[in-house]
């Protein structure tokens, strides 16, 4: 692991989330937007573990996926606006 790279710590955050190590995945997550706030990904993840109770694993259902280069990087397109907007449109349906 390259101790400072974002995604590198988000990554052990989910795997500790997996695990149901709730503290030292939002711990990881935590360093992980030390190193880059602007992290989307790691926002989502963390609120995704926060609403963890105890020892409960993290379940993949529990997690937005995309493609990221393919849905966002590509279009130019902030990743919380993306996935917005698909939640106001399931609102409005």
């Amino acid at each position: 692991m390259v101790a400072g790279h974002a995604q590198s710590w988000g990554n052990i955050g989910l795997c500790y989330a997996h695990l149901g190590k709730k503290e030292l995945a939002l711990s990881a997550i935590d360093k992980a937007l030390e190193i880059d706030p602007l992290y989307e990904i790691a926002y989502m993840n963390r609120k995704a573990i926060e609403r963890l109770e105890g020892g409960e694993i993290l379940k993949h259902e529990r997690l937005k996926t995309l493609n990221y280069y393919k849905d966002v990087a590509v279009q130019n397109k902030p990743l919380l606006e993306t996935l917005m907007g698909e939640e106001r449109v399931k609102r409005t349906s």
